[in-house]
């Protein structure tokens, strides 16, 4: 090659490489200073150290506004981390938004941090990181409570929203001091810092402790920048280069530290200053919903800012008190509410039927149709506004026995002066009114034998006539001695008519016809004066296992009637013999409960009873009676007649 031709090329290649040069260092610095452009030099140190990863993505925007604050950049790559930031003489460090993976010492340093990927690592915020926004409309930030726009538009050139980070207030650092909040036109929600500062000294979230001050910048996408976005980037750097000529002031009053949450105490600490700061510490409560905690037991209030949680005592069934008829039972009941509380309802409940339900209001209750000498378990609770049940009450309630005068009745049986056909009359059968000499037997009871009141022990069969022994009267003797078979009342001349008792001790009446009514409490059978029996029957237990050759048991009656004759007790021990496996046999009749058997109506009188409206009976006792007289008075004769036979003794010689 000719030495013409290698000058031409090489003329070319120097004109190149300067083109090359000149666009290189353009697309760097658009208007930077020489200075601020990549220094190497070692007479001057750099005050920012712009950390980085891809050159691609420097914010040269940035970068501007530091050339502009007379600032000198050097550029930190990654992979010199380590070497450059350890000992270094940096006064600012900033760490632009690339996902970064070797450590970065911010600590150390006065930061700017406008990084989405390490809030976690670079200790602003917990494990959630950071957050980011976007709207509709331009953004707009809350600063000193102004609103204030910091992006020229909602959308960039390729249609995407327009977005900045925050530190969400639930995760962000306790010890970052908000400067601007989020706000959207579109919600209007304030969610966390947008622009947030930490102070020297103070614990990061990693657990280190800054050694300088630190600023998150979260308005990254400078290329929409409106001035306010401008001055709110200088008011960082001012802070975090702790310029001699700044003089940043956070707050001033309590007003400008109004972070838009209901929950906050915001107070403006050192207002007015370059130390001022906002202090927006969360209380527990504004109103007394805002302390709900889901408990119905307990009464939520808000006092001074903090919750208060009242235990509301629960509703109790008091006082619970009982009475009964032989047909109902009452119930009465006192509601204890400590709470205060409205009573929903009162549940009131018998044995296992339906629950009934009774207005908050009430206090009692009756249940009505109920069996005679019976128990029911009766069952009370409440339940409050809060539907809450209190504890339930239970009680067993008997209901009463039907005891009919003179005649023990269950249910219905009728007391009246005439003949009932079915129903017992009660001790009120009425003498008639019979004069002397021609008495009618007005009140005897007609067709009323065999009227036994059902269960209750009541006399059976009514007297024809009014049976009376020992009460008739005659002329100037008194018959005191008259069986107590003769119906009605034997009478000579003026003669009174007895009365017919159905069931009632000593009912005659002598003379006038007068009416005698003898009322008893015990269901025993009165068949005349002198002669009566109680119908109540012996009620034995089981026998117990044979024990030593003997087995007992035990034998009572009803205490509501009559005692049953002792006579009657069946055996309450016998002999036995043990079988060995605690049982026993017995060779002895195992006597039950006992109906009075004809041989006791005999000696009771009670066979009177029994032959009462029997004429052929009466025939036969009266020719007995006549026989035993006839006898008697022979026997009586014919001994008077015997001539008297002495005996002579006569002494042997």
């Amino acid at each position: 090659m000719k030495k013409r031709d290698i000058l031409v090329v090489l003329s070319i290649g120097i004109f190149l490489a300067l083109g090359v040069s000149g666009i290189y260092a353009l697309s760097l610095g658009n208007d930077v200073n020489v200075n601020i452009g990549i220094n190497n030099s070692e007479n001057k140190s750099a005050d920012v150290a712009y950390l980085y990863k891809s050159e691609k993505l420097i914010d040269n925007n940035i970068v501007k506004l530091f050339n502009n604050s007379g600032l000198i950049v050097e550029f930190v790559n990654e992979k010199d981390f380590e070497k450059k930031l350890t000992g270094g003489n940096y006064n600012v460090i900033f760490v632009g938004d690339e996902r970064f993976y070797k450590n970065i010492p911010i600590e150390k340093y006065n930061s700017i941090i406008t990084n989405y990927y390490l809030g976690g690592e670079l200790g602003i915020t917990d494990r959630d990181g950071v957050s980011k926004l976007s709207s509709r409309e331009p953004l707009n930030v809350n600063f000193k409570g102004d609103y204030l726009q910091v992006y020229t538009s909602a959308i960039d050139s390729n249609r995407n929203y327009l977005n900045y980070y925050y530190l969400d207030k639930n995760n962000k650092v306790k010890t970052l001091m908000r400067y601007a909040g989020t706000y959207s036109s579109g919600s209007g929600s304030n969610f966390g810092d947008v622009i947030s500062f930490i102070e020297k000294g103070k614990i990061l979230g990693n657990g280190k402790t800054s050694e300088g001050r630190v600023c998150f910048y979260g308005i990254v996408q400078s290329d929409y920048w409106t001035e306010n976005a401008k001055r709110l980037f200088d008011d960082c750097l001012a802070f975090s280069s702790e310029s001699q000529d700044s003089e940043v002031i956070i707050c001033s009053a309590n007003l400008e530290c109004n972070d838009g949450i209901n929950k906050t105490n915001d107070i403006c600490i050192n207002p007015g200053t370059t130390s001022s700061f906002c202090s927006n510490e969360e209380f527990e409560c504004v109103n007394d919903l805002s302390c709900n905690d889901n408990n119905p037991n307990t009464r939520d209030s808000c006092v001074a800012n903090s919750c208060s949680y009242e235990i509301i005592e629960e509703v109790s069934i008091e006082d619970v008190k009982e009475s009964s008829t032989a047909n109902s039972i009452t119930i009465n009941f006192s509601v204890i509410n400590p709470g205060n509380l409205s009573i929903k309802n009162i549940i009131i409940k018998k044995n296992n039927d339906s629950s009934i339900s009774l207005s908050g209001s009430s206090r009692n209750y009756v249940f009505n149709n109920l069996k005679p000498s019976t128990n029911y378990t009766i069952s009370v609770k409440s339940k409050d506004s809060l539907d809450r049940e209190s504890d339930e009450v239970v009680l067993v309630v008997s209901t009463k026995a039907v005891v009919i005068n003179g005649n023990s009745s269950s249910g219905n049986s009728t007391s009246g002066s005439n003949s009932s056909s079915g129903n017992s009359s009660s001790g009120n059968s009425t003498s008639g009114s019979n004069g002397s000499g021609n008495q009618t037997n007005n009140n005897s009871s007609s067709g009323n034998t065999g009227n036994s009141s059902s269960g209750n022990n009541s006399s059976s069969g009514g007297s024809n006539g009014n049976s009376s022994s020992g009460n008739s009267t005659s002329g100037n003797q008194t018959n005191n001695n008259s069986s107590s078979g003769n119906t009605g009342n034997s009478s000579n001349g003026n003669n009174s008519s007895s009365s017919g008792s159905n069931g009632n001790n000593g009912g005659s009446s002598s003379g006038g016809g007068s009416v005698s009514t003898t009322t008893t409490s015990q269901p025993s059978v009165s068949l005349s004066p002198g002669f009566s029996f109680c119908s109540t029957l012996w009620e034995c237990s089981e026998w117990e296992s044979c024990i030593n050759g003997q087995q007992t048991r035990t034998c009572t009656w009803d205490q509501t009637k009559c005692k049953p004759e002792e006579a009657l007790r069946p055996k309450e021990r016998q002999a036995c013999t043990d079988d060995g496996n605690g049982g026993g046999s017995s060779d002895e009749e195992d006597v039950g409960a006992q109906e009075p058997s004809g041989g006791n109506l005999a000696l009771t009188g009670a066979a009177i009873r029994d032959l009462a409206g029997k004429p052929a009976t009466w025939i036969v006792i009266i020719l007995l009676i006549g026989i035993i007289v006839g006898s008697v008075y022979y026997y009586n004769k014919n001994k008077s007649s015997v001539p008297e036979v002495k005996a002579k003794i006569v002494k042997a010689k």
